[in-house]
């Protein structure tokens, strides 16, 4: 590099609104770091939804930025031109988020760059702790996080997130579940609503304006659009963590306000009475620690910790289950996002959802994140299935009736969950079962093409996309849909064996084969083979409820004939085995365990911030 090349490139690097915020001599370090690079024409530099893997600068020949669905038709006089000395991809790198925009090359030039690496290897704590301290001082501007105290605003920031947006991306679509505040720090959105198919625009918000909804996970009424030229950024800030500052931050936003709450309409499927019940108990258990329960005995023990039945210290009657987890085992084993996005997810979708065993709060010690969440008497499904040996229709289709409602809901608001199983649902009292245990569970982005490519569940459960390291999506759900259908009728699940390679090409040769073996066995009927079969295709867009419906086209399936979806949803529906319970902390559906958890050395500060 000649003095007038690092010249330039320093003053490219100043010009950024990302990289300006750094100390200078990691902008010093970052160039000395830099390389050369020649660029053809066609070549892509940047693919909208992908992990940036750089940021660059331009030297010389010309580069143009565009949205995904111009690709086609990008040219020299379309898309955005990059200036010479300019940086780009630098706000993804920066923030370690998908891609907002593409970049090809429209005419042969070369770039300086620098991987996401080699940034993260410059990139200091110091700048990290920077960029909390401007958050903080952002969100003291604003009034309604004025008169909290440092402590609390602080605690705000740690578990809060920037996120950014280009110009037209959906920060919020129409009807999704909102787990978040967003609080605007950068450039504008348009707030709209479509109404008979005509989308018509109710406000446009600015800096230090909020959208989402600051009580509840409910659906959002309008489309939220990053409408700035440039890149849109907002503070994240999780529900839970603002519930005591809600009506200061509604009056921060004027008359606004009513257009950007989630709609107060309820689904008929969600009961006044489950919704009440949930906000006594939020309400009852909000601030609470380990030193306000009392360990009735240990019910679960999963891979980082222990479940225990609880009751509150001044009540014996209030019951609740107590997932511990070791924060040793979660950091050990890179576990910390999916820790917290467990959280994220269950809590905001168990506040709506009856099928979805509730949330209610969380907190942690040095050595433990606890989640404290609903006491299901029943025990787990699966242990109920083992003594039955298999349930007949009646039955099967009852429990995949709940199912398919929390699946249809975790769906409704981009959320996948990956792991569905027997051992995954619990019964309540009244022998409704709920899915629990989202570990693996995640919201899918419009920017990703609604797709993950993250390699995670049970092998026996997984569909063949995911097994191969595809690109999946919802369609996973209804595979494992039907792999459970199957087990629950037959009573052993139709992908079995202890060889995991063997497993695999097992699942990859389709469910076919065990359709044929259960039948001659006369383990199943003509109807279930067929929505088995419907759901386990092997091209996810085949399968049923992999459509423009989603899964409500399963409900109109011929095996649910006569079935009365809307006396499941009410809970009206007599269910086809209710547990005897004589108190509030019976554990006689459990196998109870002796405590004898593993030592734990050591704290792990930082990312359980938010718990």
């Amino acid at each position: 590099k000649t003095p007038e090349v690092m010249k330039r490139l320093r003053h490219a690097l100043m010009s950024s609104k990302c990289l300006s915020q750094l100390p200078e001599d990691d902008v010093t370090k970052l160039i000395d770091v830099m390389k050369f690079k020649k660029i053809n024409k066609g070549e892509r530099l940047m693919q909208e939804g992908t992990l940036g893997q750089a940021f660059y600068v331009m030297n010389d020949g010309e580069c143009r930025i565009y949205k995904k669905s111009d690709d086609v038709t990008l040219t020299s006089s379309t898309g955005i031109p990059v200036n010479l000395w300019t940086v780009f991809g630098d706000v993804d790198v920066f923030y370690h988020s998908p891609r907002v925009w593409s970049c090809k090359c429209v005419r042969q030039g070369s770039v300086w760059f620098v991987t996401r690496e080699e940034f993260r290897a410059v990139v200091s704590r110091q700048d990290q702790l920077s960029r909390k301290k401007e958050t903080f001082c952002f969100l003291k501007s604003i009034p309604a996080f004025q008169k909290l105290e440092r402590s609390r605003l602080k605690r705000i920031v740690n578990c809060s997130k920037l996120e950014h947006y280009g110009r037209g991306d959906y920060v919020i679509q129409q009807g999704s579940i909102v787990s978040s505040v967003y609080v605007i720090k950068e450039g504008e959105v348009h707030v709209s609503r479509l109404i008979d198919g005509t989308e018509t625009l109710q406000h446009v918000l600015r800096k230090g304006q909020w959208f989402g909804d600051v009580i509840t996970g409910k659906r959002h009424p309008n489309n939220v659009i990053a409408a700035s030229n440039d890149t849109v950024q907002c503070v994240l800030i999780p529900i839970m963590e603002v519930a005591d500052v809600a009506d200061l931050m509604r009056s921060s936003n004027g008359d606004v306000t009513d257009h950007l709450r989630s709609s107060t309409h309820q689904s008929r499927r969600n009961s006044i009475a489950f919704i009440i019940v949930y906000k006594l108990f939020f309400s009852e258990l909000s601030g609470k620690g380990l030193q306000d329960f009392h360990v009735v005995a240990t019910i679960g023990n999963g891979a980082f910790g222990l479940v225990d039945l609880v009751t509150l210290a001044t009540n014996q009657n209030c019951a609740f289950a107590v997932k511990k987890m070791s924060n040793q085992e979660i950091v050990s084993n890179d576990q910390q996002n999916h820790v917290t996005q467990e959280k994220e997810i269950q809590f905001v979708t168990s506040q709506e959802c009856p099928f979805i065993a509730s949330l209610y709060t969380s907190f942690k010690d040095k050595r433990y994140v606890y989640f404290v969440m609903e006491y299901c008497a029943g025990g787990e499904l699966f242990k109920l299935m083992t003594s039955a040996k298999s349930f007949d229709r009646k039955a099967a289709r009852f429990y995949a009736g709940c199912v398919i409602e929390a699946l249809s809901y975790l769906h409704s608001g981009n959320i996948v969950y990956r792991d569905l199983k027997p051992e995954n649902l619990v019964l309540d009292g009244r022998g409704y079962c709920k899915l629990t245990d989202f570990g693996f569970a995640k919201k899918l982005s419009k920017r990703s093409g609604l797709k993950t490519f993250t390699f995670c569940g049970t092998p026996e459960c997984m569909a063949p996309e995911a097994i191969l390291y595809k690109g999946h999506s919802f369609p996973v759900d209804l595979w494992s849909l039907g792999v459970f259908i199957y087990e629950i009728v037959v009573g052993k699940a139709p992908f079995r064996n202890r060889n995991k390679d063997e497993l695999g090409q097992s699942i990859l040769r389709g469910v076919e084969p065990k359709l044929i073996a259960a039948k001659e066995a006369k383990r199943i009927d003509d109807v279930t083979v067929a929505i088995v079969r419907e759901l386990c295709q092997m091209r996810p867009e085949d399968r049923l409820g992999a459509g423009r419906m989603g899964i409500h086209d399963v409900t109109k399936h011929c095996w649910f004939d006569g079935f009365d979806w809307e006396l499941l949803r009410q809970r009206k529906m007599e269910s086809p085995w209710k547990p005897q319970l004589n108190s509030a902390t019976d554990v006689r559906y459990f196998d109870v365990y002796n405590k004898t958890p593993a030592s734990v050395s050591g704290e792990f500060p930082g990312w359980d911030e938010t718990f």
